[in-house]
């Protein structure tokens, strides 16, 4: 009896080959959902490494595994790094704008990442950096181990001696290089900072806007904004003690003396110099 039922199913799947195939394809569509849903098959969206604030899958290297399969795993970890790093520095230069579909996400939509990460290089490359040279002058009356009852007297004294350098060059009396020189050679400044003579002013040339010049970040600020040959405020910068507490420690004023657009470094450099902004923590050693 058994024998002639299963004789019966033969017999109907070979006289209906659509059925058959109809049921071969949804076998097969069964078998490929349970393989996605067990364990073995999810080790494709396992967490890889960190890079920033970005956290990397063994599927993003499988991805680039199997688009050149010559790479070795080392090569295929140094490339996914520097890809997410390329679009987080992007991003944060308004380049790009990352979503979960491209960023941070297991599965992502590779072709649109691929798209963004070329546009990152194009709009790098199209950009123009700006420069500024200048100098700025100052007088320091604080630092580690300045004792806090001697604080307000050192304050006014350095101000009594940079001030009428500063009123002397806004009013064009003498010249920003002659004031330089002039404190340069001010023993009165010895007793306040007994490194005055290299302290007391610094020329810079060629420095990009993107670069902190001044420690105090206000005055920095300022100083970049200037229109050139314009001289700045006299200004009171602060100084970050060994304990993490900011102090008042330096008079200072300056100018600009020129100011370009040029060229940015190579999209190579610039990513490399951006790699310590973004550190990788490694998860699992194997791709």
């Amino acid at each position: 009896m058994k024998q002639l039922k299963i004789d019966s199913v033969r017999k109907y799947f070979s006289s209906s080959p659509i059925i058959l195939l109809l049921v071969l394809l949804l076998l097969s569509s069964i078998g490929a959902l349970f393989y996605f849903f067990t364990p073995a098959s999810r080790i494709q969206s396992n967490p890889l490494l960190k890079v920033g604030n970005e956290t990397l899958y063994t599927e993003d290297a499988h991805y680039k595994k199997t688009k050149i399969p010559t790479l070795s795993d080392e090569k295929v970890r140094d490339m996914i790094i520097q890809e997410s790093i390329i679009l987080q520095s992007g991003e944060k230069r308004g380049y790009v704008v990352l979503d979960s579909s491209v960023f941070d996400h297991t599965f992502k939509d590779m072709t649109r990442r691929e798209a963004l990460l070329d546009e990152v290089k194009k709009k790098y490359e199209a950009s123009r950096e700006e420069t500024v040279s200048g100098t700025v002058v100052t007088v320091w009356f604080s630092h580690p181990g300045v004792a806090s009852t001697e604080y307000a007297q050192r304050k006014t004294k350095a101000y009594d001696i940079i001030k009428p350098y500063y009123d002397a060059v806004a009013n064009h009396t003498v010249s920003l290089e002659e004031v330089t020189e002039k404190l340069r050679t001010n023993t009165e400044l010895a007793v306040l900072d007994p490194a005055y003579e290299t302290n007391t002013s610094f020329t810079f040339r060629d420095k990009p806007i993107t670069v902190q010049i001044v420690s105090d970040t206000e005055f920095d600020q300022q100083l970049k904004e200037l229109p050139l040959q314009t001289l700045s405020d006299l200004s009171i910068g602060r100084l970050a003690l060994g304990n993490g507490t900011m102090v008042e420690a330096v008079y200072m004023f300056g100018l600009l003396t020129d100011r370009k657009q040029i060229k940015p470094m190579a999209f190579e450099d610039w990513i490399a110099s951006d790699q310590s902004s973004y550190p990788v923590e490694l998860y699992i050693n194997s791709i």
